[in-house]
């Protein structure tokens, strides 16, 4: 008897056994679906709030770049003192929403190559938000709308310049701070986007300084 004893409990403990693994797994399992539906949701509401954040304010990075488009002509390639310098911009905003920036013109040799170049390159910032637009005397915020073009004509001769690398804010003329020489002129605009800023340059266009 207490053999068949044994052996029957013995047959009855996997049985059990299995059971319990069985209850144990399924709590588990249960426990760990709830957690993550939790995350789940979590996430979804945080990626909606972040992309109804973006969607009210300036677009994302990337997108300013792709679709933020400054183009410069310039209606004389040789400058000389007391002539008018005039540059047409254009300002294309080819995204949904607004981009807010502040822009300035820059002048750099052609022989400064490398890094170091900003040494010797020359900046003249300027208010787009007047038409015909005026020196800039400190980062003036432009807006262009999502979808919209903006067109200026500039006289670069009226702004104020300085070094790119400098403490105070440019302040002389252009001709009579730029030495002569063969330099590459660009537009390029500082977009405030959520979470930093990016610069975004136009076309160079090559002069000459007599």
């Amino acid at each position: 008897m207490r053999i068949f004893g044994t052996l029957e409990m013995d047959l009855h403990r996997p049985t059990l056994a299995w059971f319990i693994f069985l209850v144990m797994f399924s709590l588990g399992a249960f426990t760990s679906a709830a957690c993550l539906g939790t995350n789940v949701r979590g996430d979804r509401s945080l990626k909606q709030e972040t992309n109804r954040d973006n969607n009210e304010t300036t677009p994302a990075l990337s997108n300013a770049q792709d679709g933020l488009k400054l183009i410069i002509t310039v209606e004389q390639k040789e400058w000389s003192r007391g002539q008018p310098i005039w540059v047409n911009l254009v300002v294309q905003n080819g995204t949904a929403s607004k981009v807010q920036g502040s822009t300035a013109f820059d002048l750099v040799p052609r022989e400064a190559k490398g890094p170091n170049n900003d040494w010797y390159s020359f900046w003249g910032p300027v208010d787009l938000a007047k038409d015909p637009p005026t020196p800039a005397r400190a980062a003036v915020p432009f807006v262009i709308e999502g979808g919209k073009e903006v067109k200026r004509r500039i006289d670069l001769s009226q702004l104020k310049w300085g070094r790119l690398i400098q403490a105070v804010w440019p302040h002389a003329d252009l001709l009579s701070l730029v030495p002569p020489g063969s330099y590459d002129l660009n537009c390029a605009m500082e977009i405030q986007v959520k979470g930093g800023a990016n610069r975004i340059k136009s076309n160079a266009v090559g002069i000459l300084i007599k």
